[in-house]
């Protein structure tokens, strides 16, 4: 009997010291290994043992992957700025798994493709990061973010919805701000860089930035960063006769007065020139000429201002009217400026 017992003991052990082995032991070594602490990848990548709900959102995305994506920073970066990093050696024996996309703090991040959201946290490698589902089974990971987009677990995101905005949280901190975006198959990384050959469209963009802006907490502060760091692009979209948000149009015009400290007249040259030439939706070479002059004459007719071509006092107020302001060549009975031919869209 007593022999009996002690085998007995003796299975319960070993079988106990099997459990640690194939289990509770590899899950350390996974955790170990991982570059991103506090991430399993092995949860993100198993969503199918998820609930049936999310199993549903995930199986109704594409079976085939999205194999040229566009870059899913919105603005300011295509792909003549990446270089490819994936693989390069980074500390404790490991290598890098994804892309870094250098841009500035609170650069727009949305999703290039439809996806669902599977995986939010904060790591303290990886800082503030975003996992979602992509069709044809991929994983994207996007990772030092600054904040995270308003977005939950289960949402499904069309193609262009926000997830963040550009930071260096985690391991980042004290760096350069930048994007860390990974492409995952079957919990295996991917060289993300041959697959970002393309930017989204400027229209595309408008459309995303007015749905970004329309669920911002403070859409006039986020108007004027984006005015900040993408007015080439903005203004571009204005004279290609893309209606612009009217809190960007506003931000245009208010943000001229920020930079233009002096009366500009014939003769005037400088940045702030070639700002206001921008803003009126003329070529910018930053020399106030004819055309400029021109353009200014424009402006103050259709204000109602003496049209006598020097921007000063009275110009800067009539920008920053909160009874709203036309682009140069309008009136408030014109449809089409007469001087660039976009359409007179009053700032609100």
């Amino acid at each position: 009997m007593r022999k009996k017992q002690h085998i007995y003991r003796i299975i319960g052990i070993i079988s106990l010291f099997l459990f640690v082995l194939i289990t509770i032991l590899p899950l350390t070594t996974f955790a170990a290994l991982r570059p991103w602490e506090g991430v399993d990848w092995g949860q993100v990548s198993g969503w199918s043992r998820g609930s049936s709900s999310l199993n549903n959102k995930i199986n109704n995305l594409d079976s085939d992957k999205v194999v040229d994506l566009p870059i899913p920073i919105l603005f300011g970066v295509t792909p003549d700025n990446l270089y490819s990093s994936f693989g390069d050696p980074r500390s404790g024996g490991r290598t890098h798994e994804g892309l870094d996309i250098m841009a500035p703090r609170g650069a727009p991040v949305v999703s290039p493709t439809d996806a669902v959201v599977i995986r939010i946290g904060v790591g303290d490698t990886a800082g503030n990061y975003v996992y979602t589902a992509n069709p044809g089974g991929e994983t994207f990971a996007y990772m030092h973010l600054n904040e995270i987009a308003d977005i939950t677990e289960g949402d499904e995101l069309s193609k262009g919805e926000l997830i963040g905005y550009v930071g260096n949280t985690g391991n980042a901190a004290g760096g350069a701000t930048h994007l860390h975006f990974e492409v995952r198959d079957n919990d295996v990384a991917t060289d993300p860089f041959p697959r970002l050959t393309r930017i989204f469209p400027l229209a595309d963009k408008i459309k995303y930035l007015k749905n970004i802006l329309d669920n911002a907490d403070n859409k006039t502060k986020l108007a004027e960063n984006m005015v900040i760091m993408y007015r080439k692009e903005l203004v571009s979209a204005q004279t290609l006769n893309i209606e612009l948000p009217d809190s960007i149009i506003k931000a245009l015009a208010n943000k001229i007065l920020i930079s233009i400290t002096r009366t500009l007249r014939i003769g005037s040259t400088g940045d702030d020139v070639k700002l206001l030439q921008t803003t009126l939706g003329i070529s910018a070479d930053g020399n106030f000429g004819p055309k400029t002059k021109a353009a200014v004459i424009a402006f103050q007719t259709s204000k109602g201002l003496t049209p006598d071509g020097v921007f000063g006092s009275m110009s800067y107020a009539a920008l920053a009217s909160v009874n709203g302001t036309l682009p140069a060549g309008c009136t408030p009975s014109t449809a089409f400026s007469t001087t660039t031919g976009i359409k007179c869209t009053a700032i609100l």
